[in-house]
């Protein structure tokens, strides 16, 4: 009776995440295949330790650490500089704040690419990483091993490079 009140749980909760979790460790990686089998060992390791899945208060967040920590260890265990990482320009951020709400509230997702594409690609990142995925900038730091000061001081640029942005395209 147990495993298939664990089974329901698993799909029911756990794999609803699996797109969200595929698209974040792509951005980080842009490599779709390598996402894929983080997120496949992420799902592994949420099924063994699914107690403490249950315990979590956001299992998206619980899900989104365990997929982070899987691959920081895949970094480390190929001896991969996280600085070479490239972003896929494919993903789009949609959270309500600031400059981006009104990039939203004015045009559709293609022209937010347009907009945010002119950023430098660690600004993009940055935006994507803190505003999509709900990354706090700390950890942002530490996904890309750069100080959490550069970090800050990019995504401060990030935003007034955005808002300037968005009143050359978008003006009342």
């Amino acid at each position: 009776m147990k495993i298939k009140k664990d089974k329901i749980f698993f799909e029911q909760e756990v794999t609803s995440f699996y797109n969200y979790l595929l698209n974040f460790i792509t951005t980080i990686t842009n490599d779709r295949i390598l996402a894929a089998d983080i997120v496949q060992e992420t799902m592994e390791t949420a099924w063994k330790k699914l107690d403490t899945i249950r315990k979590y208060s956001s299992i998206k967040y619980g899900l989104k650490t365990i997929a982070k920590n899987k691959l920081m260890a895949y970094y480390r265990d190929n001896k991969i500089d996280l600085e070479t990482v490239q972003l896929n320009d494919n993903i789009i951020p949609m959270k309500d704040e600031d400059v981006i709400k009104k990039i939203i509230e004015k045009e559709d997702r293609r022209q937010i690419l347009l907009v945010i594409s002119n950023l430098r690609e660690e600004y993009i990142l940055i935006i994507i990483m803190h505003y999509y995925y709900d990354i706090s900038l700390k950890e942002v730091a530490e996904i890309f091993n750069t100080n959490y000061n550069t970090v800050v001081s990019w995504h401060h640029r990030a935003l007034k490079k955005l808002s300037n942005l968005f009143d050359k395209y978008y003006k009342y």
